[in-house]
């Protein structure tokens, strides 16, 4: 058996963290878990211990400041409408407006 370590959002209640412990030590016998923010991983990935970190998800953006090695929960900033669906969305409508021929893309007359 070996020891897991999670990585989970800073806007993970602690309610499903428990029941995530629940599972793993009770379904797969783990000796430990350690559950560790994805923003302090993003941090130490590049050798630092305090930064500001933005998340671009598919679905939204979550800024995270991060101190010393903590996340400051105060901080936490979550924006679900910026996320990459919500450009992917824009663009489209912006491409709908155009006409692609070979010899590139013309705008189309309204």
């Amino acid at each position: 058996h070996h020891p897991l370590l999670m990585l989970d959002k800073s806007h993970t209640p602690p309610a499903l963290r428990q029941r995530l412990l629940e599972i793993m030590f009770e379904t797969h016998n783990l000796p430990s878990v350690f559950f560790l923010r994805d923003a302090i991983a993003a941090c130490y990935a590049v050798g630092r211990t305090t930064a500001t970190v933005v998340d671009v998800g598919y679905s939204g953006t979550m800024v995270t400041p991060v101190y010393e090695g903590f996340v400051e929960r105060s901080g936490v900033l979550r924006n679900n409408a910026c996320g990459a669906r919500n450009i992917e969305e824009r663009v489209l409508e912006m491409m709908d407006g155009l006409v692609v021929s070979q010899g590139g893309r013309k705008r189309k007359e309204r």
